[in-house]
């Protein structure tokens, strides 16, 4: 399986609160006891991840009409780095292995 083709969600078990104030969200993992800053985009992205597993391409395209945004090569990129970080920290997962 390519990386275009892998399918992504929250790993499950995965306890996150949500506080949002203007642009910025603030989200609290429970199962960490660790705290992120988010923009808009990176918001948008963990909240449709949470609701379903999709692609990065499927990902940027959501969060683009979700966002009214351009969905371009510079959204896209910057929505794999996001995931790939958020894959670091535990909070997602490729869908089809085992988290």
């Amino acid at each position: 399986m390519t990386e275009d083709s892998r399918h992504w969600c929250t790993v499950p078990g995965l306890r996150l609160r949500w506080r949002r104030w203007d642009e910025e969200t603030i989200l609290y993992n429970c199962n960490s006891g660790d705290a992120h800053l988010l923009n808009d985009v990176a918001a948008r992205s963990l909240e449709i991840l949470q609701n379903e597993a999709t692609t990065i391409e499927g990902l940027s395209a959501k969060v683009s009409r979700s966002l009214n945004l351009k969905n371009d090569e510079r959204l896209c990129h910057g929505i794999n780095d996001f995931v790939i970080d958020l894959a670091r920290l535990g909070i997602v997962c490729p869908s089809d292995d085992s988290c």
